[in-house]
């Protein structure tokens, strides 16, 4: 064969004994056909291209099928994957395989261990070495034994600083990877710590003494006034006039009352804002001429009005006087000395209120950014890997916490350095107030990194969780805070009562207190610091001079020799930053320990299953599990297969044994009435689940969509809690020990759990650790991981690079490393190409010959065909059926397909009516035939040049073959055989058929049955081939442009139907066929010219 192995034969037997008198026969009349596979009563042979003695064999078979005890015949076909891999071999310059030197499985997987000999343990249907189809072989890269791993596997103290180790390294990884992160994160709270530090520097400015202010018409520029004097008054009146200079204009008003109101009455706002001053000079009767009266008027609205009035009326008086423009009198207003101990109250206090508001800001950001890290690794799954490796949770959250603080530190001590460096107030210098504030940024880290944890639990997305987190802290930190200040600054009862309950409800969030902690540690420095705010000679004038004058001032507590005395102020005495009364920082610093400790413990109660526990007591209260009994779908509503019947019972026989304490040797683990009922519905998602799984078994668990797979599997992780039932590995149980249960699982999730920022080798390196592999061993085991899975180009990029196939791998290759004894793959190989997820499956099948146990969910009949020695059918949340894939065919098949190519090459054009006429004869002819010798045979899809039909299962392989090769060797059915046909001869006719293919029932049928009961209204009665009224060719038409004669186009012919799971020629010749998981039949004798066409 050049495009593929040919025919797989399958024979079910009663007892595996039979295993050389059943192969001799085979050999009898196909001597090159080999024994591929014996496993759980299945013989698998690779049977050779001669077609034509098939249905001796078959006879054969049939004839001592009670003394052989044979229950079940099947073939099967190389499929149009394999054929593509196939090729790709050739072109790449590949050979052919031997087929002596290597014994293939039925889906082309070899089946030979190190010693050659086949494969006949208790594994799969699968060995441990890769076929050259493909174009790998596998002899350098040989998987560890899991007994071999468990030995070099490390354990107790120096397993749990791997562990460690392992958690640190993937932090360091992340943050290096993340670095623009990591900077952003640090930057934000020490440039907001500065601006708070330059914010505090401004207010000092601000409250220190003005300078002087000169006064002048400058002040207020432009302005208006008036001037009005009496007959000899004029000279006085000019030198005032001689006073203004624009923008200032002055005007003559004859009367001064009538000019102000109609300026006022013109523009109110600029009369009240620029006519600031006016003059009159009036003659006083009864007084000597000298004698003058002025009136000097001034606007009250702008400030310093009244001086610069009352300084150009002397500048006038001093000019006439001088009768000079040369002098001058300048007038300068000088604000009085502020009073230190007023300013320095006012000073510490608006300080005090600037650090405990900006601050909480600055550090908010910093402590929200940690819930990032554990909310994405959560919500991705990489965290539940990471600890069914065995890694205690402690570890984990211990190590994440050891990192964060870290980071945490490093941006506190640029902070602390900040505030030492610029403390414009000398706040942070007094004697142990630096000490105290990087303690107190300690603190802070200690409470509020925690709470980030709690909060990672309770968010989704990290963006989501960041914001709300960081908007409580802003709320508490700022808001809160400012209210509880002002509530207790009132001196109202009730006021004062409301603002402690406050304070103790706000408490609970760190940045709460540490804002009231910024504002206790300013207060204390300023009171510490309040002596040192002179010299020593300052001082001891100060204090002399206030014995005598003001005994009762506050500098006088500076004062030994004052104060104290004769009802004196106390002398002054140093406070501790610590201390719990008024306005100490204790309290403060303790409510962040408390909070702290109350995070952990949160987090620790919730790893530990708490609201499970608290559920589950709360169902058995309020009788919810009760209820929950009486919605269910009882079990036998639903027809219950007999082998489904004899797994449950294997398994009650099973719990009984188990709480005896005997474990079963040839059982990794058993289900027992495994449910789950989700809030709000009344149907369970899974409904009493029960099944086993031995001992290096691959088990398929099968259904459609919502039939209960992934929720069995969340389940049997520890992802979800069950509502019912339990299960055990050995004696461990999932209900109870569940920690423990997980830890002998090795997963692969339905969607990636996989941390982008690191590498496919860095996230191997990761589980291994976690495993306890010593890195010695680790190394090879993950390059040869790596190779397996077809890695290697991309194993040293960040896995968020990867497609989604290499993301599947990659979790394949995780729940592998370290050789845990249970596996569990759901749908491993989605998207993944046909070449690579040969090498999956490679991967998985040594695996379980090396004794693991897999449990595999797949959309792929093939893939679990390959891999599963059973197969579990579930369907509305139940088992429908159980065993292996023979079983399962043999005992739900619906009948044989049967793929015929004709003859139209030798035809002309379709155009040529009497050429169709001919084809549509023999045609007619070919289907007489089919009808005549297989009763009950449907066409199931027909094309120009094909035709494919449903045989019954009455019918037997031999006939089938037998009439078949008549046909393609020209003779008519049930004629001798000829070496040369003669159409001359009555029993010849010309040769109509070029090729046909045969194949039982596929696993897909059987599949596609059940999921028609589960969803009728979905799958419809196409699934059916009884009752079938679709055409599969009608779905595939629209992508087909060429036959397989001719190039014409293909349409498909009205009132055809097409078989489920079989496809026609046409559809697998399409360079676009979707359906690549369904079973294709390929043409055995004329694969070089189907291979041409292709």
């Amino acid at each position: 064969m050049v495009s593929g192995d040919g025919y797989t034969l399958t024979v079910m037997v009663n007892n595996e004994t039979v295993v050389e008198a059943i192969k001799g026969k085979v050999e009898e009349h196909l001597p090159s056909a080999t024994l591929a596979n014996v496993h759980s009563g299945e013989l698998t042979f690779k049977l050779p291209p001669d077609t034509e003695k098939f249905a001796a064999m078959l006879d054969t078979l049939s004839a001592h099928k009670e003394t052989l005890g044979i229950r079940h015949i099947s073939l099967s076909l190389t499929n149009m994957e394999r054929v593509f891999l196939r090729v790709g071999e050739l072109l790449d310059g590949g050979s052919s395989t031997n087929g002596s030197s290597v014994n293939r499985g039925t889906n082309g997987l070899t089946m030979t261990q190190g010693n050659g000999s086949t494969n006949g343990g208790d594994c799969s249907s699968v060995g441990s070495t890769f076929d050259l189809e493909s174009g790998y072989t596998s002899s350098t890269h040989q998987l560890h034994r899991d007994e071999d791993n468990n030995r070099r596997k490390l354990q107790g103290k120096p397993l749990a600083f791997q562990r460690l180790k392992a958690f640190l390294i993937k932090r360091l990884i992340y943050c290096k990877r993340k670095w623009v992160l990591q900077i952003t994160q640090s930057l934000i709270p020490v440039l907001v710590s500065i601006i708070c530090l330059l914010v505090d520097n401004s207010i000092q400015t601000l409250s220190s003494s003005e300078p002087p202010l000169q006064l002048g018409l400058d002040l207020i520029s432009p302005s208006t006034s008036f001037v009005h004097a009496d007959g000899n008054k004029q000279p006085l009146m000019d030198h005032y006039v001689s006073l203004f200079s624009p923008p200032h204009k002055i005007l003559n008003a004859t009367n001064m009352t009538a000019s102000l109101l109609k300026a006022a009455n013109e523009n109110i706002q600029y009369y009240r804002e620029n006519s600031i001053c006016s003059a009159e000079f009036l003659d006083l009767p009864s007084y000597p001429e000298e004698h003058t009266r002025l009136n000097m008027l001034y606007q009250s609205v702008p400030h310093h009005v009244l001086g610069i009035s009352t300084s150009l009326v002397d500048n006038a008086l001093l000019r006439l006087a001088t009768n000079s423009v040369d002098h001058d009198i300048t007038t300068t207003n000088r604000p009085l000395p502020i009073d230190t101990t007023w300013q320095f109250r006012t000073d510490f206090s608006t300080s005090a209120l600037v650090y405990s508001s900006v601050m909480p800001l600055a550090l908010c950001f910093l402590s929200a950014s940690f819930l990032v890290f554990p909310l994405q690794e959560r919500e991705t799954k990489a965290k539940q890997v990471q600890i069914m490796t065995g890694a205690p949770v402690w570890a984990l959250w211990a190590s994440s916490f050891a990192w964060d603080f870290l980071a945490y530190m490093a941006t506190a001590l640029l902070i602390f350095i900040f505030f030492v460096a610029i403390n414009p107030s000398n706040f942070f210098l007094a004697p142990q107030a630096a000490g105290v504030l990087f303690f107190l940024l300690m603190m802070y880290g200690w409470g509020s990194i925690p709470l980030s944890y709690v909060f990672s639990f309770l968010f989704k997305t990290a963006a989501s969780g960041f914001a709300i987190l960081t908007l409580i802290n802003i709320v508490a930190g700022q808001m809160l805070s400012l209210v509880v200040y002002i509530l207790s600054m009132t001196g109202v009862s009730g006021a004062e009562t409301a603002g402690d309950v406050l304070h103790w409800i706000s408490s609970i969030i760190p940045t709460y207190p540490v804002s009231v902690a910024f504002r206790h540690l300013v207060q204390t420095s300023v009171q510490n610091s309040f002596c040192d705010k002179f010299d020593a000679n300052m001082t001891a004038q100060l204090c002399a001079l206030l014995a005598i004058t003001d005994r009762k001032n506050d500098f006088v507590q500076c004062c030994p020799a004052v104060c104290g005395r004769n009802n004196t102020t106390p002398c002054f005495e140093w406070q501790s930053y610590f201390r719990f009364s008024e306005n100490g920082m204790g309290p403060d610093l303790l409510t962040l320990f408390v909070d702290g400790l109350i995070f952990f413990c949160l987090v620790g109660l919730i790893e530990a299953g708490f609201g499970r526990v608290l559920l589950r007591w709360w169902r058995e209260c309020t009788g919810k599990a009760g209820m929950f009994r009486r919605a269910r779908i009882s079990q036998q509503e639903m027809h219950q297969d007999e082998d489904v019947v004899a797994e449950e019972e294997l398994v009650k026989r099973m719990m009984a044994r188990a709480q005896g304490d005997a474990v079963s040797a040839d059982k990794a683990m058993f289900v027992s009435e495994l449910s789950k009922h989700f809030f709000g519905s009344l149907i369970p998602a899974v409904n009493k689940v029960s099944f086993t799984l031995g001992r290096g078994e691959c088990l398929g668990l099968l259904g459609v969509n919502g039939a209960g797979k992934t929720t069995t599997f969340r389940m049997l992780t520890g992802d979800e809690e069950p509502s019912g039932g339990n299960a055990f590995i050995d004696r461990i149980s999932l209900m109870h020990q569940r920690n423990k249960f997980v830890q002998n699982v090795g997963y692969c999730p339905q969607f990636d759990a996989i941390m982008g920022e690191l590498t496919g080798k860095e996230m191997l390196w990761l589980m291994g650790r976690l495993r306890g592999v010593h890195d010695i061993t680790l190394r090879r085991e993950v390059e040869e991981l790596v190779a397996l899975v077809d890695l290697t180009e991309c194993a040293s990029r960040p896995s968020s690079t990867y497609s989604g196939g290499n993301r599947r791998k990659l979790s394949t290759a995780m729940a592998l490393v370290g050789a845990p004894p249970l596996i569990f793959l759901d749908e491993p190989t989605t998207g993944v190409d046909p070449a690579s997820r040969r090498r999956v499956w490679t991967v998985v099948s040594r695996a379980v010959n090396n004794g693991q146990s897999v449990v595999l969910t797949s959309h792929s009949m093939e893939e679990c065909e390959a891999l599963c020695s059973r197969i579990i059918m579930m369907s509305k949340g139940a088992l429908r059926c159980v065993g292996t894939t023979g079983h399962l065919k043999a005992k739900f098949g619906q009948g044989y397909s049967l793929q015929v190519k004709l003859k139209t090459h030798d035809l002309s054009q379709a155009g040529d009516d009497e050429n169709e006429r001919i084809y549509q004869s023999k045609l007619s002819e070919l289907k007489n035939i089919v009808s005549s010798y297989f009763p009950g045979a449907t066409v199931s899809d027909e094309h120009k040049g094909t035709i494919a039909y449903l045989v019954p299962k009455n019918i037997s392989w031999a006939l089938l073959f037998s009439v078949m090769e008549d046909l393609k060797a020209g003779r008519k059915p049930g004629s001798e055989h000829q070496s040369q046909p003669q159409p001359t001869d009555s029993a010849s006719m010309p040769p109509f058929v070029e090729d046909y293919a045969a194949s039982d029932t596929s696993l897909e049928q059987v599949f596609l049955s059940f999921a028609r009961e589960a969803n009728p209204g979905e799958v419809g009665a196409a699934v059916n081939p009884q009752t079938s009224t679709g055409n599969l060719s009608e779905q595939s038409s629209n992508r087909l442009s060429e036959g397989v004669a001719g190039g014409s186009e293909i349409q498909p012919t009205p009132g055809n139907v097409s078989s489920p799971g079989i496809q026609t020629f046409q559809e697998f010749f399409s360079p676009h066929n979707p359906n690549e998981q369904q079973i294709s039949m390929v043409t055995v004798n004329n694969s070089r010219d189907l291979l041409t066409e292709l």
